[in-house]
């Protein structure tokens, strides 16, 4: 009975290192490593988006919250609507566009960590919004790594380290806040801005690969391999 609950963790651990063609089964790993750590980057900064807003040194009340996260639920609407006029090639043959959305992340981190001024949180959060295009194209590129059979088991190994680091972050984040409360309540963003450094580095580096790879059509896609 153990062996059969634990075989679809085994096929999920298992579909990385699955031997493919040229680079293929790094790319895997690296997309999927900085998947999980901007998904961390974005629980941590929403799992103290609205206490902060609550606390010093804007009080808040609930609202002002509601509108703050409403400025971002819209900018992120018209971002959609705007990128949905490009062609898909163009968005995931680059990793551009991820750059970009990881930068608007980090300006958004960065200007809740240093604002002094309520309408520098609706700024931070309209800048934000640009995230949302890395999340997508990310996932385009994952998607084109792997056989179409694949496709729902790298999808659910990803969920299970999200699932466990969510908790993680919201617990580190919180922490990060209650201990600097009292002199810089911002200092978390600062924080969880610090850990865009990696992505940005792997991002950097995989863009750099796949312009080194030479084109290989599968029978399943068209892969840079």
């Amino acid at each position: 009975m153990t062996r059969i609950r634990l075989k679809p963790i085994i096929r999920c651990i298992h579909v990385f290192f699955i031997k493919r063609p040229g680079s293929n089964q790094q790319h895997l790993i690296l997309i999927s490593i900085v998947n999980v750590l901007l998904l961390l980057m974005l629980f941590g900064y929403m799992s103290v988006l609205a206490i902060f807003a609550y606390g010093r040194p804007f009080c808040m009340d609930a609202f002002h919250v509601g509108m703050l996260i409403t400025t971002h639920a819209i900018s992120v609407c018209v971002l959609t609507a705007l990128i949905s006029l490009f062609k898909k090639h163009t968005l995931d043959n680059t990793y551009l566009y991820p750059i970009i959305g990881l930068f608007g992340l980090v300006g958004d981190l960065v200007i809740f960590g240093l604002a002094k001024r309520t309408w520098l949180l609706y700024i931070a959060a309209s800048i934000g919004s640009l995230f949302f295009i890395t999340m997508p194209v990310l996932r385009s590129k994952l998607s084109r790594l792997v056989e179409p059979s694949e496709y729902a088991i790298v999808f659910i190994a990803a969920a299970f380290i999200e699932a466990g680091g969510d908790k993680g972050i919201d617990a580190a984040s919180n922490s990060i806040y209650n201990a600097s409360l009292h002199f810089w309540p911002g200092l978390v963003f600062l924080v969880l801005a610090l850990l865009s450094i990696f992505p940005l580095f792997i991002m950097g580096y995989l863009a750099y690969s796949e312009k080194k790879t030479v084109p290989i059509t599968t029978p399943y896609n068209n892969t840079k391999v």
